[in-house]
């Protein structure tokens, strides 16, 4: 089976280190001086089924309005051809900034209704944990709340710094697997 998987967020959330670490491997250009301008697609066999991720450019200030952000998501139904399996919205723990509140107040109008069925909530920088309770973090946050509420409360938790942990991608592959199904196996299409 195959999965195509777009990944959305602001610059430096950790899209890139995150798609290396959900493919096992360097496909996409991980320094501070690369921040992607496009989108960017690789492929890779994991665990029996046949990934495509799309790393997406952040979304700067100047795209946090609905009609620019509504272009960009779909630049990647053309890269993530017929259609995605999963929008998958990063998240770094931590602080949240104003350019998150933003981010987190368009997504449900972008997302609403039946394409809130294809998305979900990944956190990176798990390592800054630290033992604390993911789901008391997302309470303690209304943005974040409401955004994982969004995606029906779907969401994991990735430690990029620890690529070798294959858990994390297996769990990341198995929520995904669940809401292709729950989706009648259908991905998104641009009628959506």
């Amino acid at each position: 089976c195959s999965r195509r998987i777009v990944l959305l967020g602001l610059p430096g959330v950790g899209k890139s280190a995150s798609g290396n670490t959900i493919l096992g491997s360097e496909k996409f250009d991980c320094n501070f001086n690369s921040v992607s301008t496009e989108c960017v697609s690789e492929s890779e066999s994991v665990d029996g089924r046949l990934l495509q991720v799309v790393d997406t450019p952040g979304f700067t200030d100047e795209v946090l309005n609905p009609e620019q952000l509504y272009e960009e998501i779909m630049k990647t139904l053309v890269e993530a051809s017929p259609g995605p399996h999963v929008f998958v919205i990063l998240v770094r723990i931590g602080n949240i900034s104003a350019a998150d509140q933003r981010l987190f107040e368009l997504l449900p109008k972008l997302f609403g209704g039946d394409a809130s069925k294809y998305t979900m909530v990944l956190f990176t920088h798990g390592d800054e944990l630290r033992g604390s309770s993911m789901d008391q973090l997302i309470q303690s946050n209304s943005y974040v709340s409401d955004l994982v509420s969004m995606c029906d409360g779907r969401y994991c938790v990735f430690d990029n710094t620890q690529r070798g942990r294959r858990l994390q991608v297996r769990e990341l592959l198995n929520k995904i697997d669940e809401m292709v199904a729950a989706n009648g196996g259908e991905h998104c299409t641009s009628d959506i």
